[in-house]
């Protein structure tokens, strides 16, 4: 498993730890749910989650490097 793997994997964990503690301090599942989802979605829109790899694009291209000038 790869390093992206692993820290996606840490990112998910912590907000499934964090959600569920909120949800046993209110005694609610409806608040572990909307607070995971919400932190799992917050990492996923700011880029802490990355779903896909910096692989090949999907029309073909080569993605440009750093050192291409």
């Amino acid at each position: 498993m790869g390093a992206r793997n692993e820290l996606n994997k840490y990112h998910i964990v912590g907000s499934l730890g964090v959600a569920g503690i909120l949800g046993l301090a209110t005694g609610s599942v409806a608040v572990f749910v909307i607070a995971s989802a919400a932190m799992i979605g917050a990492a996923l829109y700011t880029g802490e989650i990355r779903p896909r790899s910096g692989g090949p694009r999907q029309d073909g291209r080569r993605r440009p490097r750093p050192d291409d000038r």
